[in-house]
């Protein structure tokens, strides 16, 4: 696992966050592969932005997948 996902799951952790973070073998560009991946459906899932800023802090958005998201309104 990369040290991104490990700062990640860290924080889950520390933070006692009701989630778990999934790697994969195959890449899921999708919501709808991520569903076939772990045999679940979409409602299960939701959208993230994770991003590393020049300090190596993670701020992370999440929105649930039944939400629009655009990328646009962020920047």
């Amino acid at each position: 696992m990369n040290p991104y996902e490990e700062k990640i799951k860290k924080y889950i952790k520390d933070n006692n966050i009701k989630a778990e973070h999934l790697s994969f073998e195959t890449s899921c560009h999708s919501v709808e592969e991520a569903v076939q991946a772990v045999h679940s459906s979409a409602e299960d899932f939701v959208k993230n932005i994770c991003l590393i800023d020049n300090q190596g802090n993670l701020p992370v958005l999440s929105v649930a997948v039944s939400l629009p998201l655009d990328i646009q309104l962020l920047f």
